[in-house]
């Protein structure tokens, strides 16, 4: 666990330098760089998530490396002879992180075709090689090829007013998420939440101003933007979202440097301080008090949820929340001495409970399928239900319901003191020996 920790936050403080290195590439003023790329690590949407151990930050790191060596390859008269096969293989290395760093090789690919540098084909066959044999060999619930089932299974009889309404609800989220970012909150009627909208706005100003010019970063926002609006799972948005902010942020930046070096004078002087005011006063609150939030005491026994982005969240249930992932967390060391090696479980969030539990854990059935679909899809004796809804799962312990008192429970996590304790997970073992889905 500390291992994986370590490796998140490792590839969060590489970005770093390759953000400002690119923005210097780009042509902004290294002080207002310095300044956006503090900016950046600074935001909560950066920190709080670098509390987990997710793919983002190692995803964002070579991203941020095919950016940067791709603007030096455009930079360096007469080209380089290694820099275009490096900016390949950190786009390949990249797809491997996720199946949604398609839009990255897309517009690698797309950039390829407008420069058609020296080996261009080779190059992007380097890019594409591990995505193809990733995408080719996905039999796996975990592969490509159930990222396909997913979005077929969503959009195949979808009518026209259904698209719309995903539409209006990703584009709700996606602004939400945005605004959390930088505030910590998502409520969109706090008083920083039109300094962060108009944030948005000037930074997708600039991109479409740079995606006119055909640059490699607007190409892929471009690309990366729809497929968030199509994205089945409503729940991940910030998550994806993040990857885009601080290419946003740097495309924002060089917008407002191009309309203040054209006005000249004074406007140009000030322009460090009111670009660092801006975002100083947006994100500054939410530091202040996550600072404050840490120094607050946990409930006894369970410290850890003071290492869970839950703990600084906003709202009257921030500590239930905290309380419910620290306990969760907790039991599923347990789950692995009660559910022998070989055997899998289905959860609500797998990633967590395989990290937790060392045992193979697969997504479970959705919350609309029939009693028949239900059974025929749960390939595994063992369900950790959790106190936890989400869009996609929008009712707590799923899939307790519709198990229909089958099962024993084996575990029950709860927190609480002498006179009530609240249950906030159950092992439970459907005693029969299933095949897992693959």
């Amino acid at each position: 666990m500390l291992a994986g920790h370590l490796i998140a936050v490792a590839c969060l403080l590489a970005t770093l330098p390759m953000l400002f290195l690119w923005l210097r590439h780009e042509g902004l003023a290294w002080d207002i760089g310095l300044w956006l790329t503090g900016m950046f690590a600074l935001m909560p949407g950066t920190y709080l998530l670098a509390l987990n151990i997710w793919t983002e930050n190692l995803y964002l790191c070579l991203g941020m490396a095919a950016l940067l060596l791709q603007r030096r390859v455009e930079s360096i008269p007469g080209g380089h002879s290694r820099l275009p096969w490096l900016a390949a293989i950190a786009v390949a290395l990249a797809t491997l992180t996720r199946a949604a760093a398609l839009p990255l090789l897309a517009a690698f690919a797309i950039h390829l075709l407008i420069l058609r540098p020296r080996h261009w084909p080779w190059l992007g066959m380097v890019a594409a090689l591990p995505f193809g044999l990733w995408a080719a060999a996905g039999h796996s619930q975990s592969g490509f090829s159930s990222y396909l089932a997913q979005f077929s299974d969503r959009y195949a009889q979808h009518s026209f007013g259904a698209l719309y309404q995903q539409f209006a609800a990703e584009s709700q989220r996606l602004v939400e998420a945005w605004v959390r970012g930088w505030t910590g909150a998502a409520n969109l009627s706090s008083l920083l939440s039109p300094v962060a909208l108009l944030i948005g706005v000037i930074c997708l100003a600039g991109w479409l101003g740079r995606l006119l010019q055909r640059r490699f970063d607007a190409l892929y926002v471009a690309l990366y933007l729809p497929l968030l609006l199509i994205w089945p799972f409503p729940a991940e948005a910030g998550r994806l979202e993040y990857v885009l902010v601080p290419v946003l942020l740097a495309q924002g930046g060089l917008l407002l440097q191009a309309l203040v070096g054209a006005l000249g004078g004074a406007a140009r002087r000030l322009q460090p301080v009111a670009f660092i005011a801006i975002l100083g006063v947006t994100i500054a609150p939410s530091l202040a008090l996550t600072v404050q939030r840490y120094f607050v005491p946990a409930p006894d026994g369970y410290e850890l949820v003071k290492h869970t982005p839950e703990w600084y969240g906003d709202g009257p249930l921030r500590s239930r929340a905290a309380l419910l992932v620290a306990v969760n967390l907790s039991a599923l060391h347990e789950v692995a001495d009660l559910v022998p090696p070989g055997a899998c479980l289905f959860s609500i969030k797998p990633a967590v409970v395989t990290l937790y539990t060392g045992r193979a854990s697969y997504m479970a059935p959705p919350v609309n399928v029939d009693d028949g679909a239900f059974d025929h899809a749960v390939g595994c004796r063992y369900i950790y239900a959790m106190a936890l809804v989400s869009p996609s799962f929008p009712e707590p312990f799923y899939p307790l319901k519709q198990l229909n008192g089958r099962g024993k429970s084996l575990l029950r996590a709860a927190a609480g003191d002498e006179t009530r304790q609240d249950t906030y997970g159950l092992l439970i073992d459907l005693g029969i020996d299933r095949s897992p889905p693959g």
